[in-house]
């Protein structure tokens, strides 16, 4: 609040009257000035403190994705193996525990969580007024991308890394279960890793954000194992690609400027997981 005072003295004439009104506008353009200048470094202050925090969390979540990519990896050698001793009992009734080629195990089924404290109070902060538009695009791609990770574990991949253990509730002895059970297990089992495909491809998603990677291949984060050989085999075998990729032909034949395109299974998919 700036109070502005009559003058002690009566102005008589117009130079004491202008000399009294650049005084006054003077005084207000210093107030106004510090006042400004008070408010610069304030908001630096509060740009810096932010900068901090986030950066300490952008480490933090750094760390506890390199843990939530070797938890999947290890979900996927598990799945793997678990389908490999599951086909194995299938194909060989009656077969006793220390004959299976391996043990049933299902790994870690939580998540290290992403911490999101220093973003949400930036946000709530108006903070996000003062950072500059490329660097508050990436934060809230960074965000965006973490919480896209933990929903995808928790509401498609959690309850069925849960379900398909659902025989331990009952015996430790996967061979000492029915059939029916046993091939409801494997069914669950190659369903569970469908969708871990889905996570670890969220996985390679941010491994491609600063800070989180190099990422690994696509090859190493998602469970078919054998996806490669399909397009090898498909690049070896025109003839037998030829349908295959007629009708990837008509279906992009819509698309705008898609006439003549070349539509090649192999090299428009390995290009597009480079993206």
């Amino acid at each position: 609040m700036l109070d502005v005072h009559a003058p002690h003295e009566p102005i008589n004439t117009w130079k004491g009257f202008a000399l009294h009104i650049a005084t006054i506008v003077i005084g207000l353009l210093i107030a106004v000035g510090l006042e400004q200048t008070v408010e610069y470094f304030h908001h630096r202050h509060q740009v810096r403190e932010a900068r901090e925090a986030l950066a300490a969390e952008h480490e933090e979540n750094i760390r506890r994705y390199h843990d939530n990519v070797h938890g999947h990896l290890l979900r996927l050698a598990n799945q793997n193996n678990d389908q490999r001793v599951l086909r194995y009992l299938l194909a060989h009734p009656g077969a006793p525990e220390d004959k299976l080629p391996g043990v049933m195990t299902f790994g870690e089924i939580t998540l290290a969580e992403p911490v999101e404290a220093a973003w949400a109070t930036v946000e709530h902060s108006g903070v996000t007024s003062l950072l500059p538009p490329a660097e508050l695009r990436n934060l809230a791609t960074e965000y965006k991308d973490l919480d896209r990770e933990s929903q995808l574990f928790h509401e498609s991949l959690q309850p069925y890394l849960t379900d398909c253990a659902g025989y331990l509730t009952h015996t430790a002895d996967i061979t000492s279960t029915a059939v029916q059970e046993q091939q409801q297990t494997l069914s669950c089992v190659i369903t569970m890793q469908s969708r871990e495909s889905v996570f670890g491809d969220q996985l390679s998603v941010i491994g491609n954000l600063k800070g989180y990677g190099p990422p690994l291949g696509w090859w190493q984060m998602v469970p078919y194992f054998h996806m490669a050989e399909q397009h090898d085999f498909a690049k070896e075998h025109p003839e037998t690609n030829a349908p295959t990729l007629r009708d990837q032909q008509q279906a992009i034949s819509v698309l705008p400027g898609s006439q003549g395109s070349d539509v090649s299974l192999d090299a428009d998919f390995h290009r597009n997981r480079k993206q």
